[in-house]
């Protein structure tokens, strides 16, 4: 489940938790030093598979990183229940944009919320990878500051399976690159939020 939520001095507020819905399974460990955070992310972002926008929205990827039946469930691994992972928020139709405005205050047409540049699959494809190291159970929200440059300026982590995810999140979604909000035409800053269930034995 993605969340747009929460509310910060300068930015609009969700109204309420929704969106959407991801998961990722596998059992529970926690430890996971600074040191191994900053070596992990650099790891990703070496090794991760460029994303190839296919030809039909996908919501879901298996265990082996390939796009999959989000209703399959002994395959998946994680999933986007309403927004496709593979598209970044202008390649997103109408009724998908109108459904991550739905979490938010309500706003003008044209006024956007911000999003990941990249769309959601970098995102889940790395919380996947991170997921095989550390096995976590439990459900992990975080809400980020987006300047009107798109870069993510503060993070909130609200609740976070372990400490050691909680490390690995606050760094990695703060490197992350955004869309940035468009409140009036012009580039405004707001929050965006994420929520990620990891559950065990699969869903």
């Amino acid at each position: 489940m993605i969340e747009m939520l929460s509310r910060k001095a300068g930015l609009r507020r969700a109204k309420r938790i929704r969106p959407y819905d991801a998961s990722a399974s596998m059992p529970h460990r926690t430890m996971i030093s600074p040191r191994m955070v900053s070596f992990f992310i650099a790891a990703i972002c070496l090794v991760a598979p460029v994303v190839a926008w296919a030809d039909k929205p996908e919501y879901a990827l298996g265990i082996d990183g390939k796009y999959v039946d989000p209703n399959g469930i002994w395959e998946v691994a994680t999933r986007s229940m309403l927004t496709p992972i593979n598209r970044k928020y202008k390649e997103l139709t109408k009724a998908q944009r109108d459904a991550v405005k739905a979490a938010y205050e309500p706003m003008p047409e044209d006024d956007e919320p911000p999003f990941p540049e990249d769309g959601l699959e970098p995102i889940l494809r790395a919380l996947s990878q991170v997921q095989d190291m550390l096995q976590v159970t439990g459900k992990l929200t975080l809400a980020v500051d987006v300047g009107p440059d798109g870069i993510a300026t503060s993070i909130q982590i609200q609740g976070s399976p372990t400490p050691g995810m909680t490390r690995f999140a606050s760094e990695y979604f703060l490197l992350t690159k955004y869309k940035a909000a468009v409140c009036g035409g012009k580039p405004c800053r707001m929050q965006w939020a994420f929520s990620m269930v990891f559950v065990p034995g699969g869903r």
